[in-house]
């Protein structure tokens, strides 16, 4: 179970270090897991990528790169995870297709993540997980509703115009 989050990192990592992230700024990628540990590595991530000899990039740059990406919520199950991520990168960067409810509209804001798919995770914990989310008041209907539905529309618009939601 650790080594999916870290693998994540990784990744994320591996972007901004080899340059990737800004050589292809435009291409919008998601990714899994929360972020993994980004939100709590960012800050030493972006200062090793400072140095000259695997970068140089200013601080300010990496970090802003380290958030422009998406995350998925798989494996995600606490209020502390989701609260660390959205003070990262903002609601507006996180989505979950698994979890969602059914897209009936692309102005669908009141609904709440259902159920989880994540093998790993067994229900009891996400369900517990979750109404702490919901209770907590950092994640409000709105806030639920960008993330369950209308996040993923806006990283894919065709799919209003091909689910006919417009």
């Amino acid at each position: 179970m650790t080594e999916y989050p870290f693998d994540t990192v990784r990744a994320i990592d591996n972007m901004l270090l080899t340059g990737q992230r800004a050589q292809y700024p435009d291409i919008k990628m998601i990714f899994a897991h929360g972020s993994g540990a980004i939100p709590y590595l960012a800050a030493p991530i972006a200062g090793m990528a400072s140095l000259l000899w695997l970068g140089g990039l200013s601080v300010p740059e990496s970090l802003a790169q380290l958030a422009g990406y998406y995350f998925d919520t798989a494996a995600s199950t606490s209020a502390i995870q989701l609260i660390t991520l959205k003070s990262f990168v903002g609601a507006d960067q996180i989505t979950d297709h698994k979890w969602a409810v059914p897209v009936t509209s692309p102005k669908l804001c009141s609904c709440s993540i259902l159920t989880h798919a994540d093998p790993y995770v067994p229900v009891s914990q996400a369900s517990s997980g979750l109404s702490a989310i919901e209770d907590n008041g950092t994640f409000t209907t709105v806030v639920m509703g960008q993330i369950n539905n209308l996040n993923a529309l806006k990283i894919f618009p065709r799919i209003i115009n091909a689910l006919k939601l417009d």
